[in-house]
């Protein structure tokens, strides 16, 4: 959604300044001739010249709201997850929250702690039911997974209702022999 919209955004904004500078005389129009098509741009053709700025800036303005709307959302990528509100009449409403990636790290610290684990790339939702964990998991090629990946999810599951009081509902782990790329290599 966000890469549409970037394309989207830089080619209103380009076709904003291009009508713009056509209008004002300082690009020659564009003309296109093939067998199937025949096209001009003429600005002298309309007989009123604001015409051409109008339709260059609004496409310069959708342009650039679609990129402020690229940015906004790029800027809120660290969303929150929330843990706990709480309604006081004396002291007013709280909210407990903790980032996604401090929630990734926290995981991700867990499971590598594990004896014979690389490294770990978790991911992470919170619904109704608690945490549901999707982890990534590089182990060295000496492990027995059948043994390893219990201790994995209980090391996932004590961290995360340790550190945020919420039950875990699901633990998927799948598992590598090689490097992840998730820029850890703890053992």
């Amino acid at each position: 959604m966000r890469l549409l919209a970037a394309i989207v955004g830089l080619g209103a904004l380009l076709l904003g300044v291009a009508v713009i500078l056509i209008g004002a005389g300082l690009v020659p129009p564009p003309h296109i001739e093939t067998a199937a098509l025949l096209m001009r741009v003429d600005p002298a053709a309309l007989d009123d010249p604001w015409a051409w700025w109008l339709v260059g800036g609004a496409f310069f303005v959708i342009g650039c709201g679609s990129l402020l709307f690229v940015a906004r959302t790029s800027a809120s990528k660290d969303a929150y997850f929330v843990l706990a509100e709480r309604r006081s009449p004396v002291y007013g409403d709280s909210v407990v929250m903790l980032s996604q990636r401090a929630a990734r790290a926290l995981a991700a610290h867990a499971v590598e702690e594990v004896p014979g684990v690389r490294e770990c790339d978790p991911r992470l939702s919170l619904g109704r039911k608690g945490w549901s964990v999707d982890a990534r998991v590089s182990v060295r090629m000496t492990e027995a997974l059948p043994d390893l990946v219990p201790e994995l999810q209980k090391a996932l599951r004590q961290a995360l209702e340790h550190a945020t009081g919420l039950p875990v509902d699901g633990i998927r782990v799948r598992s590598t022999f090689e490097p992840l790329g998730a820029g850890r290599d703890l053992r």
